[in-house]
């Protein structure tokens, strides 16, 4: 039976896990015979069209065990290329799909029935995802950094995963007690991935020496920002490692703030705010070639990036890089207003998490998602001395998917500000 080629039975029915969700009530094909719609027998309805059924083929001859190794290559496909027959294999719990057309002679398309369903793309499926991979925002008024303790996390891949749990799911974990040594840092971030090298180099103290180079070597105020913005991408998680702090300094508390929430709420309160700094591009640079390390980085990109679905999936800030804006002359009171909105939404006390590190307090967060800045000190004959970091986000991430899966625990990978919702 053919199924008129609209856009009926697009509902889903909740995400549940039943004995009759990978079973199928009925197959119907389009009249263009272009996709199928499957009728799952928990009413749950999926439409599946040619082209990406056979691109995930799954016989022995077209399956990827790995993903990323090409045995397909799509864009060989005609661009029409008609389903002549298709039918399930209760045995197998397949469903079977030759095509019309030379390219596909002989080539039968095989799909199993629960990896079809796990992959259904429908509105609700999609929606269903998109979801349950959303950052969850803490309020530092009401939750504070919930410290973690080094002697409970050390040397085991449980501890290493409770920070990293911490790190994808609040954007920031708070390790206390960790050992005082220059080493450890080092050793620590390269346990989860490689260094990742930036115009400070791979790995850099912050301290009071008066530089010309960098505000961060002063004890000047240093605002809320992203490190590293005037990449084509910021780098990723950052590790602060506390090797001194004497009780003589006064100030240089941490502070830290959500970008991702401050963004949410700017969509929330002043939508067409939100609109502008998705569309207009604002200029980050270091262009000095003078300097120790002589550099010219600059980049163009909006502040908030959002996807097909409208989700806000890269927050870009720095206020210390900001270069000259260049755009259309009727946009540039509009950016400018915008920036101030976020601005002050960022700044509010009760989004500000603040925190004087001790020696051997260790923040990991993503640099990504979270600001931090730097309250002014004054040394008062004593040292503030922090030694610093980075790792690629995705390997962090990736780092966690695998000590879950090793130790047998469900997790979900959270979006991490990578420009992409999943």
């Amino acid at each position: 039976m053919d199924a008129e080629s609209t856009d009926v039975g697009r509902g889903c029915s909740e995400a549940k896990v039943s004995k009759n969700m990978f079973k199928i009530s009925n197959i119907e094909t389009s009249f263009a015979r272009n996709f199928i719609e499957i009728k799952w027998k928990d009413d749950h309805s999926s439409r599946y069209h040619n082209h990406w059924m056979r691109f995930n083929c799954h016989c022995p001859k077209c399956f990827r065990v790995i993903v990323g190794q090409q045995r397909i290559n799509c864009s060989l496909f005609p661009d029409e290329f008609p389903i002549l027959h298709v039918h399930e294999d209760e045995e197998k719990a397949e469903i079977h799909l030759n095509y019309k057309g030379e390219v596909f002679t002989d080539h039968e398309t095989i799909l199993p029935l629960e990896w079809l369903r796990n992959h259904c793309y429908c509105d609700r499926c999609l929606s269903n995802m998109i979801e349950e991979r959303q950052m969850k925002f803490a309020l530092p008024s009401k939750d504070g950094l919930r410290p973690l303790h080094y002697d409970s996390i050390k040397d085991s891949k449980e501890g290493l995963f409770r920070v990293l749990q911490r790190v994808m799911e609040d954007g920031i974990c708070y390790v206390k007690g960790v050992p005082v040594k220059e080493q450890f840092l080092l050793d620590f971030a390269e346990s989860i991935g490689p260094l990742v090298d930036s115009t400070y180099g791979k790995y850099f103290k912050i301290q009071d020496l008066g530089s010309t180079d960098s505000i961060t070597d002063t004890r000047e105020f240093l605002t809320f920002h992203t490190d590293q913005a005037h990449y084509e991408s910021e780098l990723g998680v950052q590790f602060f490692h506390c090797l001194r702090f004497d009780e003589e300094v006064e100030g240089g508390e941490s502070i830290i703030a959500d970008m991702f929430q401050a963004a949410e709420i700017l969509r929330k309160e002043s939508p067409n705010d939100f609109r502008v700094l998705t569309k207009v591009p604002c200029t980050f640079a270091t262009i000095d070639y003078n300097r120790k390390n002589p550099a010219y980085y600059e980049t163009r990109k909006t502040v908030i990036e959002v996807d097909c679905d409208d989700q806000v999936v890269a927050v870009h800030f720095n206020t210390g890089l900001d270069s000259t804006v260049r755009v259309r002359e009727d946009l540039i009171e509009n950016y400018y207003r915008a920036h101030k909105k976020l601005w002050k939404i960022i700044t509010r006390p009760e989004l500000r998490f603040t925190h004087r590190m001790r020696p051997g307090d260790l923040l990991v967060f993503n640099n990504r998602r979270v600001a931090h800045g730097r309250e002014a000190f004054v040394p008062n004959g004593g040292i503030r001395l922090l030694q610093s970091t980075y790792v690629n986000v995705e390997d962090v991430r990736s780092k966690y998917m695998v000590l879950g899966h090793q130790l047998g625990t469900e997790v979900t990978p959270t979006k991490i500000g990578n420009r992409s919702c999943i």
